[in-house]
């Protein structure tokens, strides 16, 4: 029986697709979803450059400032150096293309305006933390897809550099001073900075960073954090039970349109034709040319991040499930198990959160841009330079377990590939559907992918049922990523 409220093809299951897909589910829509990766539910790793969802490591942050924008006035001219001198440009720069050019000049110019960037921020922040209320609803609504995924709540960020710590006058533009200061604009309630001797006491772990005078000082702040593979696996595993299909390395290569430039149906790599009432995209950094003719059309950049897995070097590894379905929103604990460090560029924040026995630690910014003939590897120069500053900052910090892992041969490095626009905001742009249909294209959304993931879906369902007064809609309309908005 054909469902009333019509089916949803949705292109691309990262956590962006995965969520929209659940949401949809919800709402009473028939929902499919095609993915060019393989079922993650039956996953082994392999060092090809799929989804920043099931190629990374196995965790995720969602806090209120994870995917602020990238094009920050420190970080003007980085995007042009190779990460062997602390740049941004892990592809040889010779090899650009016209399209990784403009994006990459783009970025550069938003690095000279940070009026726009402040205001970009603000939103972006917004919907964080829109996200991350809607992850506490979700943590109480369906236990089930959190169940053995290491759910914990409460975060601390340390940091190398006394000026990103201390606290200064905030005011014009670029209001936040230091790095703590960022935190606070956006964090309510407020972070809890953690003097010397205050981190010694909570994080026994990093004593041997005290000792080294290696760190200066931190703060705790609310955080949900998660082992994203394993929430990903319970939730599609869930919404299959639930008749979500799910096709998985399938390649969607064409968007047909009618002679009104209305969507009409899709083609995969076989040339069948795919059709829905509705269509969703979330593909990631590689399009692979589906948005051609759209708004968001080479807006989209792949950014390379850095992992690697050490032994838990001491860290608490208490899991708070057993109250955390009944946790309050922005109720922040003094959680001794996931962290974040302050770096230097290219590498930037480190991000950690505990595996059982295991820390999953990522880092690093390199651009790679979206040229599917040209995939990086561990082998390119640039991924390298990038590779030995961060695991130069995970040594320092952690020694022993950073030597027991490369003496074991464990440190399981891998690569994942952020989209990101030059700007730094999210995409959300809406075309028209054969029939009155929606068509959404919805993603780009550098390292806070999860974290924005629920408001980016009630985006998407908002849309879908013709409303268009949601927040996430306006922000992050494709034309304001244009140099000129």
């Amino acid at each position: 029986m054909k469902n009333k409220k019509g089916d949803v093809i949705i292109v691309g299951t990262g956590i962006v697709g995965l969520m929209t897909a659940y949401y949809l589910n919800e709402s009473g829509y028939k929902v499919t979803c095609y993915d060019f990766g393989p079922d993650p539910t039956n996953l082994h790793y392999d060092e090809r450059m799929a989804s920043t969802t099931y190629r990374s490591g196995n965790a995720r942050h969602v806090t209120s400032t994870e995917t602020s924008s990238l094009a920050s006035s420190s970080r003007k001219g980085l995007i042009y150096k190779s990460p062997s001198v602390g740049g941004w440009m892990s592809k040889n720069i010779k090899q650009l293309t016209p399209s990784e050019k403009k994006w990459v000049d783009d970025f550069e110019y938003f690095t000279h305006h940070p009026e726009i960037i402040d205001r970009y921020n603000d939103d972006i922040c917004r919907i964080n933390n829109m996200g991350k209320k809607g992850w506490y609803d979700l943590i109480r609504k369906n236990k089930k897809i959190f169940e053995n995924c290491g759910l914990q709540l409460g975060v601390g960020i340390f940091f190398l550099n006394r000026k990103h710590f201390m606290k200064e006058k905030v005011d014009s533009f670029e209001r936040a001073k230091s790095e703590a200061d960022f935190e606070d604009l956006y964090n309510t309630p407020k972070v809890k900075r953690l003097n010397i001797g205050k981190v010694r006491k909570a994080y026994p772990a990093f004593e041997y960073a005290c000792d080294q005078d290696l760190l200066v000082g931190g703060l705790t702040e609310d955080c949900i954090t998660v082992n994203a593979i394993d929430f990903c696996t319970n939730t599609i595993n869930y919404l299959r039970n639930k008749g979500v299909a799910f096709h998985w390395e399938k390649f969607i290569v064409e968007i047909k349109r009618n002679e009104n430039s209305e969507i009409s149906h899709l083609v995969n790599s076989k040339g069948e034709i795919l059709k829905a009432n509705h269509y969703v995209f979330s593909t990631g950094w590689l399009t692979h040319g589906l948005y051609k003719d759209t708004k968001c059309e080479d807006k989209i950049m792949g950014v390379l991040g850095c992992w690697v897995t050490v032994p838990n070097p001491g860290l608490e590894a208490e899991t708070l499930v057993a109250h955390a379905f009944d946790a309050k929103p922005y109720s922040p604990k003094c959680f001794s198990g996931a962290f974040k460090i302050d770096a230097p560029e290219p590498t930037n924040y480190i991000n950690a959160t505990l595996e059982g026995s295991k820390l999953i630690v990522s880092g690093g910014y390199g651009f790679i841009g979206n040229d599917i003939t040209n995939i990086p590897n561990l082998i390119w120069p640039g991924v390298k330079a990038q590779f030995n500053h961060f695991e130069e900052i995970v040594k320092k910090i952690f020694p022993k377990a950073y030597e027991e892992a490369e003496l074991a041969g464990s440190l399981d490095r891998r690569m994942c590939a952020r989209p990101v626009t030059a700007c730094g905001l999210g995409v959300f742009e809406e075309l028209k559907t054969v029939k009155g249909g929606k068509t959404v294209i919805v993603g780009a959304n550098a390292a806070g992918g999860f974290t924005q993931a629920p408001a980016l879906a009630e985006a998407v369902v908002s849309s879908i049922k013709g409303k268009t007064d949601h927040f996430v809609i306006r922000a992050y309309n494709p034309s304001r990523l244009e140099r000129s908005s």
